[in-house]
């Protein structure tokens, strides 16, 4: 039966280039579409969806998009929004917002109360603590990744290794007592929710299926696919086996590679032309690639014009790398600074730059830091992605936790974190005796806070948490009859948030968190707040990026892909850095990987940085070029060389960032 929905009209032969043409009109059985960086991947398949709709008369009901992060969904339903003259849309989301769908529905089947709660990383890190007195944060970090891997493989506690048995045990058994998951949970639960019950997977009404980035997906998202796939056999995998980089996180690219053992007769398509980067881009990107042996070949060739060589600098020390990509960012805006009219540094440029025209990607969180430093020193502007998570930060993570126990008092972790910060002069001697009254009478941990005259405590301690309890109380209240990001301002403005945190960049990041919340408002105000929570929850720090900001962009080469910029540098090209050398050795294929994605972000320019010293952990260390950059052909390349010539003056640290200009 035809949908309802009404459309603009598309000439796919015109919109689109052969082979993505052909794509958008298989519909039918298995399909693999392999695209190469900057093929036209996302326009491909939102023209698919339309089609599928407009053309072929689809329920957008039945059609399922499955996306890796928030913002790719995002940027996938507003492109759909603009073809489609209708608010059916598909469904769109990642992995975990379409199980916690699932879940949210039929969780009961498997043991599990509908409004659990999810546990992010601080919160499982917290969890831990309580299980394991006295563990350091590191370790617990490391024990975090080991019981995730497990999880993804579907090992239970009682088939761990011996000596993650016991935790493992404990830490499942903790979550199911404070009624949580957490985001391995989603999956592996839902997973096991479809497995075993056939009749969730019926009552489904995804019979068309797509999914992004399938190079990507660990052991339990494979499992997902495959068993959402199973009723109508209709699966379209997207991705790009030389852009394969989560191994660190259990993705397999077997699950690409091999993607029509699993599901027969499937159709091949390889989207080989690329839209978005010079033919000197393209070339130097392949060179390193094809030395990989564990890839679908892709001959990927450029649809544009030349640009300039590839630049390869050579920095004597890590400062001098700094200076590079700090001097190279202004010449490029015009050579306005103090710094290039000193130095008499001032170029002809064809077109002057904004500061979003420019990234700089880096291997490790550390060189991330300095980074950042470097930018303050000159007093440029900028972002940082893929560094502290947003939502790990202080300020943002104790005004979420207020809004989740705000949300349910009975939130254990939350309650206990802003009693913490909030109730003045509340400590952990406290927090423990109002913990330990708990279990003793068998009551939760919030319900413990209201019988205070029962508990021995001091008066003044008394006074503050029944100060706390009275506000907490209060801000329950407004929720019912207001919008959510009033309830934020509400909130920040009786607890004197911002006197809590003064620092401006601080205040940044909470006013950012207000402005996600606006398009939560719309929403009944406890719906509306709760939908809150589970997104946020979810979010990734590379889900924040702000692409409209005009400042340079600071980015780990993991948090860079799927984005693009017209002028990229990649700072320490070092072996031992590009390759990373961790503490098991080297993995070359997966190092080669990330920085094939690197590279294939620019679109008119890429520098490529290395430095002869650097100084590690306050050690001066020699370093030697990355072997990788041994492969780009000599022709595509122009080779330069930085010394540190420039000296900070003491009173020459910018107060405002813009004022470099």
């Amino acid at each position: 039966m035809k949908s309802m929905t009404t459309s603009h009209k598309c000439n796919y032969s015109e919109l689109l280039n052969e082979k993505q043409l052909e794509a958008v009109e298989t519909l039918d059985g298995a399909m693999l579409i392999a695209a190469g960086p900057g093929s036209g991947k996302t326009r491909t398949i939102v023209y698919r969806t339309v089609y599928m709709i407009n053309e072929q008369g689809i329920d957008p009901k039945e059609i399922l998009l499955i996306t890796f992060t928030k913002k790719a969904a995002i940027e996938m339903r507003e492109r759909l929004s603009e073809l489609l003259d209708s608010e059916n849309l598909p469904f769109v989301g990642t992995f975990h917002s379409l199980c916690l769908t699932i879940l949210r529905n039929y969780s009961f089947k498997i043991g599990i109360e509908k409004n659990f709660k999810i546990f992010d990383p601080t919160d499982q890190i917290e969890l831990l603590q309580e299980i394991l007195k006295g563990a350091k944060k590191k370790s617990l970090q490391d024990l975090l990744k080991r019981i995730s891997k497990l999880k993804n493989d579907f090992v239970a506690p009682l088939n761990a290794p011996f000596d993650l048995q016991e935790v493992y045990r404990d830490y499942q058994g903790a979550l199911k007592a404070k009624n949580a998951v957490d985001f391995d949970d989603l999956i592996v639960k839902t997973v096991r929710l479809l497995e075993k019950h056939s009749e969730v997977l019926e009552i489904l009404p995804f019979k068309y299926i797509s999914v992004d980035e399938y190079q990507d997906t660990n052991k339990a998202q494979y499992k997902l696919v495959k068993l959402l796939a199973k009723r109508n056999g209709n699966i379209c995998a997207i991705g790009d086996s030389d852009q394969a980089i989560y191994a660190f996180r259990g993705a397999n690219v077997e699950n690409f590679l091999k993607f029509g053992e699993d599901f027969k007769n499937m159709k091949l398509i390889k989207l080989d032309k690329n839209y978005r980067s010079t033919p000197q881009i393209i070339k130097a990107s392949e060179k390193v690639i094809e030395k990989n042996e564990k890839r679908m070949q892709g001959d990927l060739c450029a649809a544009g014009e030349d640009g300039p060589l590839i630049s390869v600098c050579e920095a004597n020390n890590d400062y001098a790398e700094m200076d590079y990509i700090t001097q190279t960012i202004d010449l490029k805006m015009g050579g306005l600074s103090r710094q290039s009219k000193e130095l008499k540094q001032i170029e002809d440029v064809n077109e002057v730059r904004k500061f979003s025209d420019f990234a700089v990607l880096f291997r490790t969180h550390l060189q991330g830091r300095v980074l950042e430093e470097a930018f303050l020193r000159k007093g440029i502007p900028y972002q940082i992605v893929g560094a502290i998570p947003f939502y790990d930060r202080a300020e943002v993570k104790d005004l979420l936790s207020y809004l989740r126990c705000i949300y349910d008092p009975n939130d254990e972790n939350s309650m206990k974190r802003v009693i913490r910060k909030f109730a003045k002069g509340v400590g952990e001697t406290t927090i423990e005796k109002i913990k330990n009254y708990s279990i003793v009478y068998e009551i939760p941990f919030y319900q413990a806070c209201l019988e205070l005259d029962t508990i021995s405590l001091t008066n003044d301690v008394k006074k503050s948490l029944g100060n706390f309890i009275k506000s907490h109380e209060n801000f329950r209240n407004f929720v019912v009859e207001n919008k959510l990001s009033d309830l934020i301002k509400f909130v920040c403005e009786k607890i004197t948030y911002f006197e809590i945190y003064k620092d401006k960049r601080r205040q940044d990041n909470v006013f950012e968190l207000i402005g996600y919340s606006l398009q939560f408002d719309d929403l009944p105000p406890y719906e509306g707040l709760k939908a809150f929570i589970d997104e946020t929850a979810m979010m990734q720090d590379k889900d924040m990026y702000d692409q409209s900001k005009n400042v340079v962009t600071l980015m780990t080469l993991h948090a860079s892909k799927g984005l693009e910029f017209p002028i990229v540098f990649i700072s320490g090209v070092d072996d031992g850095l590009i390759p990373y050398e961790f503490d098991e050795g080297i993995n070359e294929e997966e190092e080669r990987r990330l920085f094939y994605v690197g590279m294939t972000r620019a679109e008119k320019e890429l520098h490529l940085i290395y430095a002869k010293e650097r100084n590690w952990f306050g050690e001066k260390t020699e370093m030697k070029k990355s072997r990788f950059l041994n492969d780009i052909p000599s022709d595509l390349v122009q080779e330069k060389f930085q010394e540190r010539a420039i000296r900070e003056k003491k009173k020459e640290v910018a107060d405002e960032q813009e004022s470099m200009f």
